[in-house]
Order: C-alpha cells, then structure tokens, then sequence
C-alpha cells in the first residue's frame, strides 16, 4: 500500500496532479485547499497518500499535505454515514477554507455557523456535528489561519446580517480574501466584499 510519495509535478489538474517517481507518473487526487498549496508544474512536491480500491475504477490515489489533514480524512470516510473517498475529499475541500472553524463549529454544536462559513448545507453540517462529536482530535495549533478563518466569519455573518444571500455573500468574500490577503481585517473584507457585490 502507499503511503506518501515526492516526486515532480508533471501536470496538474482542477481536481489533482499527476507526480513522478522512480520513472513513473502517479495522480493524485487533493482537496482544493492542498491543490492550491501544491507548487506549479515541474516543482516537487510531498503528499501522505491514502489509497481508494474499486472494482470498476481501479485504484484511486487521494493526496494531504500533512498527517493532520489525511487524518481528518480518514475520520470522515469512517464515522459519517454514506461517505467514501470521493465525498469525503468534497467535504475536506470546504473544510480547507478554514480548518479551525469546522473544529469550532463541531465543539460548540453550531451548524448555521458551519453552514455560512464553509458553505456545507445545514442538514449536512448537523450530520457532521453528529457524527464527529468526540471523534476529532484536539483542534490544530492556532496561527496565521486562525486570523483569517475569524475574519473570514465575522465578515460572512456581517454581510447575511445586511440581508445578503449566504451564497452570494460568500462568493464575494473569497475573492476579497483573494484580493486583500491573510492580514485583512474584518473591516477590510467587508467593505471589499460590498463592492464586489456591487459590481456585479
């Protein structure tokens, strides 16, 4: 079974990146939030692997950046009801807009939170809070991502507050992320966010 793999990037992809090593080329599928952190093609790069066996597909490579993330993978495939590989990876795309807040929203019982911050539905987030009660390790170590994933949802909640659609507000706040970057303030993306609506 593999377990991690480093080799070069030979190509990459919207849903992962095709690895070489040893003279063969290996895709990996990753979450978006590991395919955006992933380097450009020709790079190399370093993933832990889980393997997915089906007998229609053959085997599928899932890829994390770190022992935390593919862990967190391996706890959704085995406590939430209905998930495999391929749902669990969705899932750990909105995760990775802010870790932190799914591990917050877990603990404090919060699925609207849940729900306007990483943009899973409400009937999903209260499943996920049901099923992962107690099953998660403690919440990663706090830095950088912490200011932003606070941010991040103190802006979300001020614009749904102003009457804003959750989708909408959404979608303007990742790309005022995007434009402002991972110091913005929370009156910073606000204001962005209200002229992306605006312009639109």
């Amino acid at each position: 079974m593999l377990a991690y793999i480093r080799g070069k990037i030979i190509q990459k992809t919207e849903s992962g990146a095709i690895i070489e090593t040893g003279g063969l080329g290996y895709e990996v599928l990753f979450s978006l939030g590991s395919l955006a952190k992933l380097g450009p093609e020709g790079t190399i790069a370093e993933a832990f692997l889980s393997e997915s066996l089906n007998q229609f597909a053959g085997t599928t490579l899932y890829g994390f950046l770190s022992t935390q993330e593919k862990q967190l993978f391996e706890i959704l495939k085995a406590n939430v009801k209905d998930t495999g590989s391929k749902k669990a990876l969705d899932m750990m795309s909105k995760i990775s807009k802010a870790p932190n807040e799914f591990y917050r929203c877990i603990a404090e019982d919060d699925p609207k939170r849940m729900h306007l911050v990483l943009g899973f539905t409400v009937k999903t987030a209260e499943k996920l809070i049901a099923s992962l009660k107690d099953k998660l390790p403690e919440m990663p170590e706090e830095g950088g991502k912490t200011v932003k994933s606070t941010a991040y949802a103190e802006a979300l909640n001020a614009l749904t507050a102003l009457g804003y659609r959750p989708s909408e507000a959404r979608n303007a706040l990742e790309e005022a992320y995007d434009e402002a970057g991972a110091d913005a303030k929370t009156a910073d993306l606000i204001r962005l966010s209200l002229k992306k609506i605006a312009n639109r």
